[in-house]
């Protein structure tokens, strides 16, 4: 409880002790959950130690790793913040580019030393994915902040890291609503390294653009469980395709064996486009229903904020 409010309000840090009580309480926290800091200690390092120590133990990760990536975390906090208020200033001002952050590009304010530690421990694919759900399922999201550390120059970085940045802009650009950017970012990381979770995500891409016997082969790459939701979702619809499609495929000019009353040319029988939107339905009901019931972030929060 602690923790995420000091993720949410990272400027608690900086209180000495006693008054981090005082600012605690002021953000809801019951005086008896208060940590207490021995009064010779800094409050900041000592709960930075705590964080590094909880996500070594959490995560099975190396003391350097876990250092990393609480450093990382912070530095994510801080610059999605920076970007949120340079929007409000630009939407306030009247100017017609609030937002125009969304655009990824390297951060001027990250620390050489940080980047050189973050670029060693992202050659690691489990630090990375650790990494890439902590950013985006923390009380305040970071997927603009994870785009710019994303885009970080890549000059003599190893071939994993490179495949691993491409896995973390994919992310990135996917929780910004960019579906077609993430999925070239997940090609070009499955360009690079064996990286069965940009399969994944890739995936449901493509399950959602319709082309379910791409995500499928995807699936099977990636060796997913069956007992993924995903997995299901996409042979419910291929079931109920291999009941419905006719043994010969219509003419060209016939009406679609799908029911949408369109030409099979210009429906199934069209290459590189998106299924019929009858069919994609079904599986973004899917999808939008595993949304709301994954328990990992608060969905409906979000979805309230999105429609409000």
């Amino acid at each position: 409880m602690i923790m995420l409010t000091l993720l949410r309000h990272p400027e608690l840090l900086r209180q000495p002790s006693p008054p981090i009580s005082e600012g605690l309480a002021s953000v809801g926290i019951d005086e008896d959950a208060v940590f207490v800091c021995p009064p010779d200690e800094d409050v900041a390092e000592t709960l930075r130690a705590m964080r590094i120590d909880d996500w070594a133990q959490t995560y099975r990760l190396t003391k350097p790793q876990a250092t990393t990536l609480t450093d990382a975390i912070f530095w994510l906090i801080a610059r999605e913040k920076a970007l949120v208020a340079a929007d409000k200033r630009l939407a306030s001002a009247g100017r017609h580019d609030a937002g125009s952050s969304d655009r990824p590009g390297p951060s001027p304010d990250l620390d050489p030393d940080l980047r050189h530690a973050i670029n060693t421990a992202m050659a690691d694919e489990w630090w990375t994915l650790v990494l890439a759900d902590a950013a985006l399922t923390l009380p305040m999201p970071t997927p603009r902040a994870l785009a710019e550390l994303a885009h970080q120059p890549a000059a003599g970085q190893s071939r994993a890291t490179r495949g691993h940045r491409r896995y973390l802009a994919g992310r990135a650009a996917e929780a910004l609503g960019h579906p077609l950017a993430a999925a070239a970012h997940y090609r070009a990381a499955d360009q690079l390294i064996d990286c069965p979770d940009a399969l994944l995500h890739l995936a449901g891409i493509e399950a959602d653009r319709g082309d379910f016997t791409a995500a499928g082969a995807l699936l099977e790459r990636a060796q997913t469980p069956a007992s993924h939701p995903l997995v299901k979702r996409i042979g419910d619809v291929l079931a109920h395709r291999k009941a419905t499609e006719p043994q010969r495929p219509p003419g060209r000019n016939e009406r679609c064996w799908c029911g949408t009353g369109l030409k099979y040319k210009m429906c199934h029988g069209r290459a590189g486009t998106t299924g019929p939107l009858a069919e994609r339905a079904r599986s973004l009901n899917a999808r939008v229903t595993w949304f709301l019931t994954d328990t990992s972030h608060d969905a409906m929060a979000r979805l309230i904020d999105v429609a409000t």
